[in-house]
């Protein structure tokens, strides 16, 4: 079958699912049949999966059905990597370091002159500049592996890595030379936590300069009802998506664990306190919000949930608010049954899709490395959650 009508294929059998209808929103949700674990496991079989297709070059971007596995993704895969190296930790199986540390020094490889990580899949390297994102997210992965091996291999490239984005910000503070699009993001809150990181095993000042910088500015695009300015992806589309609110969001809350300053965790309850109450009252967040919340579309942006059930059980471990802990079950019960661990294609088995239904507006009719890299990490912390709590039982 042709990838066209592969595709049209599967949006009749979406259509004729009455669980993928978005009346779901007002039902309840079906017992899950599986443990939680299981569901874990299948998604961390999905992401070997997006490495082994690119043999073992980097975790491709997605699986699309229109055009197959895409190439190997940079960015995302030093976000992958960290994730993989929790993953060992929490199952004990070292396999899983490996591949992180494989991950990692494939993007030492391919680590730009200038310090930084190309704009988009590797196929666009040589023509695409280094990108302030992508180079920040890289670094999480190669701290992560620095952390474990004191290898000096990832310190040096972490610190070309630093003194590109610490040496671009001298022209602009607030990065715009090397922004995505060349427009401002709050979510490069995710970048300050990158270098914060990087300060932490350097001890250089200018890093810790450049990180407060950015934070400052995060903190200002904030608006009294918890909305961000600035958080967008595309320079035509100049709403908040949930994805990108929760990359502004997890930036500043790894911001106020390294630097214990309340003002980054306030921010962080002002816009989770509205968009938790939206969830708990329909079970349901939309792609996009404009600046008074309003919904722009009427689908789903699962990796913005999976970020966002993170995010609130982050919440309820710094503020015991039990609020944050239910929400946080709820959504990853919701992304638990929409996972497909049950389908005979092993590309898409164990993976979340980009949206919901999966002719959303973000990423449509694929399954984005990312979105199921998050939803690992939202069960990771689920389920050592609720090992704590369990174990406080009498």
């Amino acid at each position: 079958m042709n990838p066209a009508a592969r595709a049209l294929r599967l949006s009749y059998q979406v259509i004729k699912d009455p669980w993928t209808n978005l009346k779901r929103k007002y039902l309840p949700f079906p017992e899950l049949n599986q443990s939680i674990d299981i569901n874990l496991k299948h998604a961390i079989m999905w992401l070997h999966m997006t490495h082994k297709v690119t043999n073992y070059r980097g975790s491709a971007a997605a699986f699309r059905y229109s055009k197959g596995w895409e190439p190997a993704y940079p960015e995302t895969t030093g976000y992958i990597a960290k994730s993989l190296f929790e993953y060992s930790d929490f199952s004990s199986q070292k396999k899983y370091f490996d591949e992180a540390i494989a991950m990692c020094d494939w993007l030492i490889e391919i680590q730009k002159k200038d310090g930084g990580i190309n704009e988009g899949s590797i196929k666009d390297r040589s023509r695409k500049p280094s990108v302030i994102f992508n180079t920040g997210m890289v670094m999480l992965g190669w701290i992560e592996a620095y952390k474990r091996t004191n290898d000096m291999k990832y310190m040096k490239a972490l610190t070309k890595a630093g003194d590109f984005l610490e040496e671009i910000r001298k022209d602009d503070r607030l990065w715009l030379k090397h922004c995505y699009q060349n427009i401002l993001h709050t979510y490069h809150s995710r970048v300050a936590w990158a270098i914060l990181e990087l300060h932490s095993l350097s001890q250089k000042q200018g890093y810790l300069d450049t990180a407060l910088d950015i934070y400052s500015w995060v903190l200002s695009q904030q608006k009294e009802n918890g909305y961000f300015e600035n958080c967008c992806f595309e320079k035509d589309y100049r709403t908040c998506n949930t994805h990108g609110i929760a990359y502004t969001l997890r930036g500043l809350l790894e911001g106020y664990k390294i630097l214990h300053d309340n003002r980054y965790l306030e921010s962080v309850i002002k816009t989770s306190e509205v968009l938790m109450r939206k969830f708990e009252i329909k079970k349901f967040l939309q792609t996009s919000y404009n600046e008074k919340w309003k919904p722009i579309v009427d689908t789903e942006c699962l990796t913005g949930i999976a970020q966002h059930s993170f995010i609130w059980f982050k919440i309820y471990e710094l503020t015991d608010d039990i609020r944050y802990l239910n929400a946080g079950l709820d959504a990853t019960d919701l992304l638990c049954y929409l996972q497909n661990i049950n389908s005979r294609s092993k590309d898409i088995r164990g993976a979340i899709s980009g949206s919901h239904p999966i002719w959303g507006i973000y990423a449509p009719f694929q399954y984005p490395n990312w979105a199921t890299k998050f939803f690992v990490d939202a069960l990771m912390l689920r389920l050592k959650i609720t090992k704590d709590l369990e174990e406080r039982l009498p």
